[in-house]
């Protein structure tokens, strides 16, 4: 056994609560963990930009694993990696997702290149949760024909929003197309009360971003991490973590695979993760 050294924290239901807010209890839980020496790492499927949003309310600065492990921020923001999906594949997918009558939602590194968060394919009509979401961030955003563009190969995430059982059909059709090269989750996107679906290389997971911060941070791996989650795209995560833990309101496939299951979100469900690794790190002293 070893003692947990890395706490990271997914955010949509996990850490964060409506607007972007952190519970005063969590909060307060939180700062006092890393003050006795536990690294915090927020481990998202979001933009940087939001994921700063949450990180403000925190109170202070922790390094961040975005865009499902694409890209990876300092705590003093700067970029220490990111990993972006080659112009030929985004073409692929792009038309791919045109032929089901999908708009594909790219992300990028807007904090260190400028420019948009997400640029959304104008190429096809927009759903309604699409339109409404590229509106709703229109300094953030823009819309553009890339799959006509050269060497558009900035974009570190895909994805789109729709009705579950059509995403899920397209989950399945990358699958048959690209051959493992990406993996696809469909997560519900609760402040449109729709679905999103996530696309991202195969290799590129949070797990992977935790690895090389942990790398950096000359923590042991697996062994001194602990990851929690509450949805599949934090699988990688939380079944290779020393650790791994699922939300009280966790997807259940994904409550299979952690090795306990905390208290829901809304709950302060998190001041029990804070207590079990107290307990641990006491025992091994």
């Amino acid at each position: 056994m070893h003692p947990i050294e890395l706490l990271a924290l997914d955010l949509d239901g996990t850490l964060v609560i409506p607007e972007h807010q952190i519970s005063s209890k969590t909060r307060s839980c939180l700062t006092q963990l890393t003050r006795e020496g536990i690294e915090l790492v927020i481990a998202t499927g979001r933009r940087y930009r939001t994921t700063r949003y949450v990180i403000e309310n925190l109170g202070f600065p922790v390094h961040a694993v975005c865009n499902g492990g694409a890209l990876i921020k300092h705590r003093d923001q700067s970029t220490l990696q990111q990993t972006c999906i080659a112009t030929e594949k985004l073409t692929q997918i792009g038309g791919l997702a045109r032929a089901n009558g999908h708009a594909l939602v790219a992300q990028r590194d807007s904090h260190a290149k400028g420019g948009a968060d997400f640029v959304v394919d104008s190429g096809v009509q927009w759903n309604q949760p699409t339109r409404f979401y590229f509106e709703n961030n229109r300094n953030f955003s823009a819309g553009s024909n890339y799959l006509d563009q050269e060497n558009a190969d900035e974009f570190l995430a895909l994805g789109m929003f729709g009705e579950h059982d059509p995403l899920r059909a397209f989950c399945q059709q990358v699958g048959r197309s690209f051959q493992g090269q990406f993996h696809t989750t469909v997560v519900p996107f609760n402040t449109l009360q729709t679905w999103y679906c996530e696309i991202t290389q195969a290799h590129v997971t949070k797990w992977s971003g935790l690895e090389f911060l942990a790398d950096m941070l000359q923590v042991t791996i697996p062994d001194a991490i602990c990851a929690v989650g509450d949805e599949m795209n934090d699988l990688a995560m939380v079944r290779h973590a020393g650790v791994g833990v699922a939300m009280g309101n966790g997807n259940p496939d994904l409550q299979k695979e952690a090795d306990w299951i905390c208290g829901n979100h809304d709950e302060d469900g998190l001041l029990m993760v804070a207590d079990y690794i107290r307990e641990h790190n006491d025992k091994l002293r």
